[in-house]
């Protein structure tokens, strides 16, 4: 579970971003100039919102969609250039002075500087590859738009479906299209799980908007996480057992 909620933390960041381009009724191009454009476009309406969504993966075999064979649940919440995210026994935090790990499950804390430039979604943005896709089209009915795109043969992904509220400005689903094999990235082994996912898997991502949400600003502090001595980074009490790693060596 701890991997899993780490690959899938990282793939659902990825693709919150890379699922920018959202700009024309009807398009079918391979245009990696405008997917760029349209990348820094949907970083841009996140930047400085606060909100919440529950967020729910859900594993199938692509012959039988409907059925659940996995599941895990999370939670993202942004409150201006603050971000705390939750998936199974993993959290990451950033708010502006630090980029905070944890790890429930191994009880361990990794800690970063942060640095100029380091928004989340940037950051994973920047490690996307727009030429990996082959052809993209979007289309729109209602509020609703769905974003569609097929990969190049060799990338971890063979197509991807992203469901976005117009009129909310937030994602509702994502639908990824993947070769079984490539469960390994969100913690399956399909060799050794029971489940029968055949060669292709379906793993849908629905999000939740959480429409009561407050933030409470403690989450994004990160003494809520450690304190500082001379020499070396201490738990709160709140994670005390936690081994701390310095992950940047300047701190």
């Amino acid at each position: 579970m701890m991997m899993r909620s780490l690959n899938a933390l990282c793939l659902l960041l990825m693709v919150a971003v890379y699922a920018a381009p959202l700009h024309a009724q009807q398009q079918q191009q391979r245009d990696t100039a405008g997917l760029a454009v349209e990348m820094a476009v949907m970083y841009k309406l996140y930047a400085d919102k606060q909100y919440a969504l529950d967020i729910r993966y859900t594993f199938a075999a692509s012959s039988k969609p409907d059925l659940v064979l996995d599941s895990v649940t999370g939670r993202l919440e942004v409150a201006d250039k603050n971000f705390r995210y939750e998936l199974g026994n993993t959290a990451s935090v950033s708010n502006g002075r630090y980029n905070i790990i944890l790890q429930s499950a191994m009880k361990k804390m990794h800690v970063s500087k942060h640095k100029a430039g380091d928004q989340p979604m940037k950051m994973i943005q920047a490690g996307f590859l727009p030429v990996a896709v082959k052809s993209w089209s979007v289309s729109q009915k209602g509020s609703l738009r769905v974003f569609h795109a097929d990969f190049l043969t060799g990338f971890p992904f063979v197509s991807l479906d992203v469901t976005k509220d117009m009129s909310t400005g937030y994602l509702t689903t994502l639908r990824y299209l993947i070769p079984a094999d490539q469960l390994k990235r969100f913690g399956i082994d399909k060799e050794e799980t029971k489940e029968d996912f055949g060669d292709y898997a379906v793993v849908l991502v629905t999000y939740t908007q959480d429409k009561r949400y407050k933030p409470d600003m403690t989450v994004f502090d990160e003494q809520s996480y450690f304190r500082k001595t001379e020499t070396t980074l201490v738990p709160s009490p709140a994670f005390s057992g936690y081994q701390v790693f310095k992950a940047s060596p300047d701190l």
